[in-house]
C-alpha cells in the first residue's frame, strides 16, 4: 500500500509552471487538461491545523494529467530529476501500461521531464520513454541519461543530414523566388558539443551550392579558473574558427567549388552569471512581469576577455562577415537601463565601441614576439593580445592590445616597417584598482582614460601596457 508524508510534498516548479499553461490554454480554448487527483484515506491529522500529515493512497494512480488537445487526447505524467541520470524507479509500471493503453486507443502519451542541473525542460514522447523500459525489463540499465535523449524531443529536430537536406531543398526554391537572397546554416552551437565539427561537415556537404553562410556560437564564463586560465579562453575560440575553417575548405574542395563560405557569429559574449543562481532567481519568480532574471554584471576582467574575443573575431574578417554580440541592454549587455529611465554603461562596453568606432578599413597580419605563460587548459599564452587595422580612408593606423599580466607592466614594440607615423592622435587605457571592480554602483569605476604612453621612433612605437588592461592607440600615417 502506498503512503506519502506531506513534508515530502512541497511546491513544485514544474507543477506550478504546467498548471499555470493549462490554465491559459483553457481561457483561450486551445486545449482542456486537468490535473488528475489521486484518491487518499488519513492516517494522522494535525490537531491544531487539521492538516493531513500522512496518509495511504486508496487506490494506483495513472498519471498527472489527462485531457484533449484540439480535438486529440492526450495524457502525461510530470517529472524533475536534479541530476543527469533519470531512475526508471520514478516511473511505475501501471503507469506505463496506462499509458501504453492510451495510446493503443489512438492517444498521445508523453512525460514532461525537468532536468534541474541543466534547466532544461524535455518533452518525452512514450514511445522513448517504453524503448528505455524494454531496456530495463530486458536487463539493461534502470535509468537513462540526459545524454541519451539527444535532445530528440525538440519540435522539428532532425540529425546533421536530415536537416542538410531540408536546408538544400528549402534554400533552392527561397534563391528561385529571390536570387539576391543571402542565405545561413545552423552550425555547432560551442566548440564543446559533441557533434562539433561532424555537424557542420554534413551540413556544410549538402548545402554547400546554396548557402552563404555558416552560423555558429560562442560563449565563455569560467570565472573559477583564475585570471590565467579566464583571459586564455580567446585560444580556444581561435581553434574553434580555425577548425570551422579547415571544414568548409574540405568541402570545397571536395565539392570542386570556387565559392568561399562566410561564417556568421550569430551570439557572442561572456557569461558571468552562474547557471543555477539564474535557476533560483527563477524558482522565486516563476511568473513574474518582466523580470530581472539573468541580468549579468561584468567586471575588468570580464570586459578584457570581451575585447579578446572580438580581436579573434576581426583577425578572422577575411570570412567573418557577420557577428553579433548578445545582447543590447540588461541581459548579457553593454548597456543597463533602471526603472527611473537612467542607464549606465558596463565594463563591456567600451571595447565594443572603440572596436565599432575605429576598427575600420584593413586588419594587418602580425607576427607577435614575447613572454607567455600556461595555465590549466592552455599553453604557450602570450601576454600580450594585439590587433592592427589600417584605416586608409583616414591615413590612421589603430592599434589594439591587451595585457592578460596581473602583476607587470608590458612594453609592446611595435615594427610599422613601411609606415612613416606623423603623431599620435590618441591612446586610451583601460584599466582598475580591482580586476572585480564593475560599474554597477559607481557607473564611471571602471572606464577607459587617455594616456601618454606611446613613444615613436623611425619606423617603429613603443607603447607601455599597464596590467591587466585594455589599450588603443590611434597614430597618423
Amino acid at each position: 500500500m502506498g503512503t506519502w508524508n506531506s513534508r515530502g510534498l512541497r511546491g513544485s516548479t514544474l507543477e506550478d509552471m504546467i498548471n499555470h499553461s493549462n490554465e491559459v490554454y483553457r481561457e483561450k480554448k486551445l486545449a482542456l487538461i486537468q490535473k488528475v487527483p489521486t484518491p487518499i484515506t488519513p492516517i494522522t491529522i494535525e490537531k491544531q491545523t487539521r492538516h493531513i500529515t500522512l496518509a495511504y493512497f486508496d487506490q494506483k494512480s495513472t498519471v498527472d494529467y489527462i485531457g484533449t488537445v484540439q480535438g486529440i487526447p492526450v495524457c502525461f505524467d510530470a517529472k524533475e530529476c536534479a541530476v543527469k541520470t533519470f531512475p526508471l524507479q520514478n516511473v511505475h509500471p501501471h503507469q506505463v501500461q496506462f499509458m501504453k493503453e492510451f495510446e493503443e486507443q489512438g492517444g498521445i502519451s508523453f512525460i514532461i521531464l525537468y532536468w534541474k542541473s541543466e534547466n532544461e525542460i524535455v518533452y518525452l514522447p512514450f514511445e522513448k520513454l517504453y524503448e528505455f523500459w524494454k531496456r530495463m525489463e530486458d536487463g539493461g540499465r534502470k535509468s537513462f541519461t540526459y545524454d541519451e535523449i539527444d535532445h530528440s524531443w525538440q519540435i522539428g529536430h532532425k540529425s546533421a543530414e536530415d536537416y542538410g537536406k531540408l536546408a538544400a531543398e528549402t534554400g533552392k526554391v527561397m534563391k528561385l523566388m529571390d536570387p539576391t537572397i543571402e542565405l545561413i546554416v545552423c552550425g555547432s552551437s560551442l566548440s564543446n558539443m559533441k557533434t562539433y565539427p561532424e555537424w557542420d561537415m554534413e551540413v556544410l556537404e549538402k548545402t554547400y551550392d546554396v548557402a552563404d553562410y555558416l552560423a555558429l556560437h560562442q560563449y565563455y564564463a569560467g570565472q573559477d579558473k583564475g585570471t590565467k586560465g579566464f583571459l586564455a579562453q580567446t585560444l580556444d575560440m581561435e581553434e574553434y574558427i580555425r577548425t570551422i575553417r579547415s571544414a568548409a575548405q574540405v568541402i570545397k574542395q571536395k565539392k570542386r567549388s570556387k565559392k568561399e563560405m562566410k561564417f556568421s557569429v550569430d551570439e557572442w559574449g561572456v557569461w558571468a552569471v552562474p547557471s543555477n543562481t539564474v535557476n533560483a532567481e527563477i524558482d522565486q519568480k516563476p511568473w513574474g512581469i518582466a523580470p530581472a532574471i539573468s541580468e549579468q554584471i561584468y567586471t575588468l576582467e570580464d570586459a578584457l576577455l570581451f575585447a579578446g574575443m572580438q580581436m579573434v573575431i576581426l583577425r578572422n574578417a577575411d570570412v567573418i562577415k557577420i557577428a553579433c554580440q548578445s545582447l543590447l541592454t540588461n541581459i548579457s549587455a553593454c548597456i543597463m537601463t533602471e526603472k527611473n529611465g537612467e542607464y549606465w554603461l558596463q565594463t563591456i562596453y567600451y571595447p565594443f565601441h572603440y572596436f565599432a568606432t575605429y576598427a575600420k578599413g584593413t586588419v594587418l597580419k602580425t607576427a607577435s614576439i614575447g613572454p607567455c605563460y600556461s595555465c590549466a587548459e592552455f599553453d604557450g599564452v602570450p601576454y600580450v593580445d594585439s590587433l592592427v587595422v589600417w584605416n586608409e580612408e583616414d591615413q590612421e593606423l589603430v592599434i589594439f592590445a591587451v595585457n592578460r599580466s596581473e602583476e607587470e607592466l608590458q612594453k609592446a614594440e611595435v615594427d610599422l616597417q613601411d609606415f612613416e607615423i606623423q603623431h599620435v592622435i590618441e591612446s586610451i587605457c583601460m584599466t582598475a584598482e580591482n580586476k572585480k571592480m564593475t560599474n554597477m554602483e559607481q557607473h564611471d569605476a571602471v572606464i577607459p582614460k587617455k594616456e601618454k604612453n606611446v613613444e615613436i621612433e623611425t619606423g617603429r612605437c613603443q607603447i607601455a601596457l599597464q596590467p591587466l588592461s585594455f589599450n588603443m592607440v590611434r597614430l597618423a600615417v
